[in-house]
């Protein structure tokens, strides 16, 4: 596996606005779906910050109003291999995805200090249900199907996950604990390929791609409209930019409300999504990934003697860089 002076340069500029480069991409099309080769192999680093907080208003039998502020900070980092196994004549391939290791830190206004599960060490850390959850998770060697656009198709593993995560003693087996399997096609989206790309784009060009993700209350709809912003070149590699911006829809899912509670309304105040993309047009992966999200929800509960009205506002930024290559 090697490192390349691009990793430095990325780190610069991941952060930045994109801008556009003209060059050859004005002439001829850009080729930006996958093409790759059996063996090929990257390593990725990932990083994600999730910061969530709650603003709960509650007035009990007519009382004066009484308001709470409340909130918590979710750090995970950790790094992934891609390992090519197959590339069919329709330019699909079939890829190998294995978590290597994940550390999580936790810091919430309900907890004092902060907690720290890593996948690495021995014994069960600040939380033993997380550290067995996260150790069960790495190691598992994915099946990821791709589509010839670039769409990830499928990604098995979760059945392995929940076996290890059992025979571990942690939390019941079941699609509850831990991640669930789009979860997994969610991750592997978010790693080398850019899903739904047209077969031949010119700068400027753009296309839509829909996501449905899972989320705790349901699932979340992700409207993603890219853009090629542009072609430069980084450390003598040919590189796309790829900017994004979306909408994100919630959708409740009743059944995981409490069975015999009060009434409860949810509605999503604010749902938005933009991202950026470094394509690395030699070897037709993704080199560099930075996307935020935020969406703000307003629940409101409404029993006889209590009514409570809670705004939630939860931002993520998460950002992916491919730190070594071969094959």
């Amino acid at each position: 596996m090697m490192r390349h002076p691009l990793v430095a340069l990325l780190l610069l500029i991941l952060a930045l606005p994109a801008f556009a480069q003209g060059g050859d991409a004005e002439a001829a099309g850009v080729l930006l779906r996958p093409r790759w080769e059996a063996g090929q192999v990257s390593e990725y680093d990932f990083w994600t910050r999730r910061e969530r907080q709650q603003s709960v208003k509650a007035v009990v039998n007519g009382q004066p109003p009484q308001e709470r502020e409340a909130g918590e900070t979710t750090t995970s980092t950790g790094r992934m291999r891609w390992f090519v196994d197959e590339v069919r004549p329709d330019g699909g391939a079939t890829c190998t995805m294995t978590i290597e290791h994940i550390v999580v830190e936790v810091t919430s206004t309900q907890i004092q200090g902060k907690q720290t599960v890593d996948s690495r060490k021995a014994g069960d850390g600040d939380n033993a249900d997380a550290t067995r959850m996260m150790k069960a998770l790495t190691g598992i060697p994915m099946r990821v199907v791709i589509e010839p656009d670039g769409t990830v198709k499928s990604v098995e593993g979760i059945d392995t996950f929940r076996r290890k995560l059992a025979a571990a003693g942690g939390p019941p087996a079941s699609a509850e604990a831990g991640p669930s399997a789009n979860d997994l096609v969610e991750t592997a989206s978010d790693l080398a390929t850019l899903p739904g790309v047209p077969a031949e784009m010119k700068l400027d060009g753009k296309w839509d791609k829909s996501y449905h993700w899972d989320h705790e209350l349901g699932s979340v709809d992700h409207d993603v409209s890219y853009r090629l912003a542009g072609v430069e070149t980084i450390a003598d590699i040919p590189v796309a930019t790829i900017t994004g911006t979306g909408k994100l829809k919630l959708e409740v899912d009743r059944s995981k409300m409490p069975a015999n509670g009060p009434p409860i309304a949810i509605e999503q105040m604010e749902g938005t999504l933009s991202t950026q993309v470094y394509f690395d047009l030699l070897r037709h992966e993704a080199v560099g990934r930075n996307t935020l999200t935020r969406q703000v929800l307003q629940v409101r509960v409404n029993h006889p003697q209590v009514k409570i009205q809670t705004k939630m506002t939860q931002t993520v930024q998460g950002q992916v860089l491919r730190v070594g290559e071969g094959g």
